[in-house]
């Protein structure tokens, strides 16, 4: 769980909507720092600013059999409407010593991130690992919001074993950089 010290200020008079900031000081390390517009109707216009977050205490979103950490730094902007409906969302995101840990998958390295979705469109993807063990996965694409991916991905030195257990037939060997 992320535990710290929150410093919250708003502002709002009559029918203006309220102004807030908003900052994070979490006690395993990192800031975020949030910005925005909340209307009395419930629309949101929010940005979110993170330093060296430590990803740790998030690890068990991620599930039980699965371990992650990391420090993220960069910014997060989003817009939805009073019906909680996601108008918009731009994220550029650094994981430093990234790791993730699951079952036969061991990986690490800096993971950096851009995605932006605008309405009803697709999510807009990119995203670069430089792995610690010399390798490099770049990946640009989309994604639909349940999930369906459409990306290209370039490859450099990367060992292909790491990608076994999500290949429908776990019989066959795949191996190789």
């Amino acid at each position: 769980d992320l535990v710290g010290g929150l410093t919250l200020r708003a502002n709002r008079t009559l029918d203006a909507p309220a102004e807030f900031s908003s900052i994070l000081d979490f006690e395993s390390g990192g800031q975020a720092k949030i910005t925005g517009v909340w209307t009395r109707e419930g629309a949101l216009d929010a940005k979110m600013k993170l330093d060296a977050l430590d990803l740790s205490p998030l690890a068990h979103l991620a599930g039980p059999e699965t371990q992650i950490s990391g420090l993220a730094t960069g910014e997060v902007e989003l817009r939805a409407t009073a019906d909680r409906k996601l108008e918009r969302l731009a994220t550029k995101l650094r994981i430093s010593s990234a790791r993730l840990i699951s079952d036969a998958v061991d990986v690490s390295g800096n993971f950096d991130l851009v995605a932006s979705l605008e309405g009803e469109g697709p999510i807009q993807l990119e995203a670069g690992l430089d792995l610690s063990d010399g390798g490099r996965v770049d990946i640009e694409g989309t994604s639909t919001r349940e999930g369906v991916l459409d990306v290209r991905a370039t490859i450099e030195s990367f060992d292909l074993a790491i990608v076994k257990p999500f290949l429908p037939d776990q019989v066959a060997e795949l191996a190789g950089l």
